[in-house]
C-alpha cells in the first residue's frame, strides 16, 4: 500500500467532502455505523450543548478475521478509498462531520506499515473526556454542578494542567476545585492563589509532601471576623471527592456550616492522622467504616448535627489520643470496644443522648487524663479509672454516690459532679485527691457537717457547693489553709455560724459567694485584709453589727452586695475610697442610716448602680427599697 501523500491534509481532505457524497461512497456495513455515530453525536450536542467528544476505537489491520487477511490485493485495494482502509476513512469521516455539527475534538492520523492500513485517534482534553476518565462509571454523565464546574476550569482555565490521562495529580487536582465550588469558596476573601495555575500545593491552606501530593488541607474557621466584615464562610455539603486526596494526613473543616453527610469517601483517607469537622451543621451517622481510619491520633466530630449510635468500630482506632464527639445528638450506650483505645487521653462525649451505664472497661485507658461526659442525662455507677486521670467532668447526670475507688485518683486536677444528685456527707477520702486545683458539687444534696480533710487540698483554685443542704453546717476553718483559693461559693446551702476569721489567709481570694445562708454575727474586720477580692456577696444572711470600715481596703472590689441583713449604723465614711474600681453596691434590707451624699455621688466615676434603703440620703442612688 503506499503512503498518503505527504501535502494531504487527512482532515481538511474530508471535512471538504460534501456529507452525501461521503456516506455513499462507504460500504453498506461501515455506512450504518458512520450514520449511527453521527446520530449520536448530534443527540449530545442537543442534550448538552457542549463540544462534541467521539471516543473512537483503535482500529488496525490485525482486526480482522482471518479470512480477510486471505484477500489478494485486488479486494484490499477494492475497499480502500483516497490511499485509506475502510476503518481509517470511516474513522475521518465521523471526524470530519463531528467537527462540522460541534467543533473537531478527535484528531486522526493515518501511516501504513507492511501493506497493512493502520489509524490512531489522539484525544484533545475536552469537558467530556475529561468527564469520562474521572467518572468512568457514569460515563461522564449525571454530574453535580460542583463537579462540572471544576472539569469546565481544569480544561477551560487551568493553564497548569493539561495532560488527558488520569494520575494522583490531576485526581487532587479535580479533588480540590470540587471542594472549591462544592462550599461555595468562591466567596472566600482568603483563597490566595486558589484554581490559578500555579500548582495546588502553593494555594492557601493546602500543605504537600517533597512529591508534591497533597497530605494536609486546613480550612477551619473561614468565618474568622475581619475589621468590617466576616471571610466567606464554607457552605454547602462536602463533595465524595475528598476521598481522593489518598494521601491526605490532617483534614481541618472546623467553624463552617458545612450541611449534609459525611461522604462514604471520606472513610477511604486511610493516612488520615487528624481529622476536625466540628462547629459545623453535619447531620446523619458515624458511620461504622470510621473503623477504616486506624492511623487517626484525633478525632473532633463536636458541635454537629449527628445522631444514632456510636459505632463499635470506634474501637478500631488503636492510635486514637483525642477523641471528640460533644454537642451531638448521638445516642445509644457508649460502647465497651471503647476500652480498647489503649494510647487514648482525652475522650470528650458531653451534651449527647448517650445513655448509661459508662463502661467498666474505661480502666482499662492507662494513659486517659480527661474524660467529659457531662449534660447527658445518663444514669450510671462512676467507674474505676486509670491513676492518670486528671479531669472527671460528669455533671448533669445521675451518679448517687461517690466510689471509694474514686479517691485512689492521686493526679486528679478537676473534678466536676454539679447536678448528679449526690446524696449523703462528703466523705473524708475527699482530703487523699491533694491534687484537685477545682471542686465543683453544685446543685445536689450533699448534707454537712463539711469534712475538715477538705483543708488538704493546698492547691484548690475552685470551690463550688452551691444550692446543697448543709442544713446546720458551719465553714470549716480549714478552708482558711486554702491560701492559692481564687473562687469560693457556699451560696444558697443552708450554712450557719459565722464567716471564720482564718479567711484573711486567702490573699488570692477574688470571689467569695456566701450569700442566701444563715450565716450570723458581725462581718469580721479581716475581710478587709483580703486585698484580691473583686466581688463579695453576703446577701440574705443574718449579719449584724455595722459595716467595718477595714472594707474600704479592697481597692480591688467591683461588687460588694450587703443587702437583707441586719447591719445597722452609718456606713463608713472611708468607703468613698473605693472609687476606683468600684461599679455596683447594694446595702438595700438593714438598718443603716445617715446620708450618703458625700460618700458615693459623685466620687465615684464608674459606679452604675447603687441601691440602699429609701431612708439613707442619696440622690445618686439608682433604686432604693422600703
Amino acid at each position: 500500500m503506499e503512503d498518503t501523500p505527504d501535502d494531504l491534509n487527512a482532515n481538511q481532505h474530508v471535512a471538504a467532502l460534501p456529507q452525501a457524497e461521503v456516506v455513499t461512497d462507504i460500504e453498506g456495513d461501515v455506512q450504518d455505523e458512520v450514520r449511527r455515530v453521527i446520530q449520536e453525536a448530534l443527540r449530545r450536542r442537543q442534550q448538552r450543548q457542549t463540544p462534541l467528544a467521539i471516543v473512537l476505537p483503535h482500529v488496525t489491520a490485525e482486526s480482522q478475521n482471518d479470512d480477510e487477511s486471505s484477500n489478494d490485493d485486488e479486494d484490499k485495494n477494492e475497499k480502500k478509498l483516497c490511499g485509506l482502509s475502510k476503518w481509517a476513512f470511516y474513522m475521518l469521516m465521523v471526524v470530519a462531520v463531528g467537527g462540522i455539527v460541534g467543533g473537531v475534538v478527535v484528531a486522526a492520523t493515518s501511516s501504513s506499515s507492511s501493506g497493512n492500513g493502520t489509524s490512531s485517534p489522539t484525544v484533545i482534553l475536552t469537558p467530556i473526556t475529561l468527564a469520562n476518565l474521572l467518572y468512568p462509571d457514569q460515563d461522564g454523565k449525571d454530574l453535580a454542578p460542583a463537579q462540572s464546574d471544576a472539569i469546565h476550569w481544569i480544561v477551560e482555565t487551568d493553564t497548569f494542567f493539561q495532560n488527558p490521562t488520569v494520575t494522583d495529580e490531576l485526581l487532587e487536582r479535580h479533588a480540590l476545585a470540587t471542594l472549591y465550588y462544592g462550599l461555595r469558596a468562591y466567596n472566600w476573601t482568603a483563597s490566595s492563589n486558589w484554581l490559578s495555575g500555579t500548582t495546588h500545593c502553593e494555594w492557601e491552606f493546602v500543605g504537600c509532601n517533597e512529591i508534591g501530593s497533597v497530605i494536609s488541607l486546613q480550612l477551619d474557621y473561614m468565618n474568622v471576623q475581619l475589621e468590617y466584615e466576616y471571610e466567606g464562610i464554607l457552605k454547602g455539603s462536602l463533595p465524595a471527592e475528598i476521598g481522593r486526596l489518598s494521601n491526605l494526613n490532617a483534614l481541618s473543616l472546623a467553624g463552617n456550616e458545612i450541611t449534609g453527610q459525611l461522604p462514604l469517601q471520606l472513610y477511604d483517607l486511610t493516612m488520615l492522622t487528624q481529622l476536625s469537622v466540628a462547629l459545623n451543621k453535619f447531620t446523619g451517622s458515624i458511620h461504622k467504616a470510621v473503623g477504616r481510619l486506624s492511623r487517626l491520633r484525633s478525632i473532633d466530630l463536636a458541635n454537629n448535627l449527628f445522631h444514632g449510635d456510636l459505632p463499635s468500630e470506634i474501637g478500631l482506632l488503636r492510635q486514637l489520643e483525642e477523641m471528640s464527639l460533644g454537642n451531638t445528638y448521638l445516642s445509644g450506650q457508649i460502647p465497651s470496644e471503647i476500652g480498647s483505645l489503649e494510647f487514648v487521653k482525652t475522650i470528650k462525649l458531653s451534651s449527647t443522648n448517650l445513655s448509661g451505664p459508662i463502661p467498666s472497661d474505661m480502666q482499662k485507658l492507662r494513659l486517659l487524663e480527661l474524660f467529659d461526659i457531662s449534660g447527658c442525662g445518663l444514669e450510671s455507677t462512676i467507674p474505676s479509672f486509670s491513676t492518670s486521670l486528671k479531669s472527671l467532668i460528669l455533671n448533669d447526670n445521675v451518679f448517687p454516690t461517690l466510689p471509694t475507688e474514686l479517691f485512689l485518683l492521686g493526679n486528679l486536677r478537676k473534678l466536676f459532679l454539679s447536678n448528679t444528685t449526690l446524696s449523703g456527707q462528703l466523705p473524708s477520702e475527699i482530703g487523699k485527691l491533694t491534687s484537685l486545683t477545682e471542686l465543683i458539687l453544685s446543685d445536689n444534696r450533699i448534707e454537712g457537717p463539711l469534712p475538715s480533710e477538705l483543708g488538704n487540698l493546698r492547691l484548690l483554685l475552685y470551690l463550688h457547693m452551691d444550692d446543697n443542704m448543709l442544713a446546720s453546717t458551719t465553714l470549716p476553718t480549714e478552708l482558711g489553709n486554702l491560701a492559692s483559693m481564687v473562687h469560693l461559693s457556699f451560696e444558697n446551702s443552708a450554712l450557719v455560724g459565722s464567716i471564720p476569721t482564718e479567711f484573711e489567709n486567702l490573699q488570692d481570694l477574688c470571689y467569695l459567694y456566701l450569700n442566701e445562708n444563715q450565716i450570723i454575727g458581725p462581718i469580721p474586720s479581716v475581710v478587709g485584709r483580703m486585698a484580691s477580692l473583686r466581688k463579695l456577696q453576703l446577701n440574705r444572711n443574718l449579719l449584724t453589727s455595722t459595716i467595718p470600715w477595714q472594707m474600704s481596703r479592697l481597692s480591688n472590689l467591683f461588687s460588694i452586695n450587703l443587702s437583707n441583713n441586719q447591719l445597722t449604723g452609718n456606713v463608713p465614711a472611708s468607703m468613698s475610697r473605693l472609687e476606683e474600681n468600684i461599679q455596683d453596691i447594694n446595702l438595700y434590707g438593714n438598718n443603716l442610716t445617715g446620708g450618703l451624699e458625700t460618700l458615693f455621688c459623685g466620687s465615684l466615676p464608674d459606679l452604675q448602680e447603687f441601691v440602699a434603703d429609701c431612708e439613707l440620703q442619696c440622690t445618686c442612688c439608682t433604686g432604693c427599697t422600703r
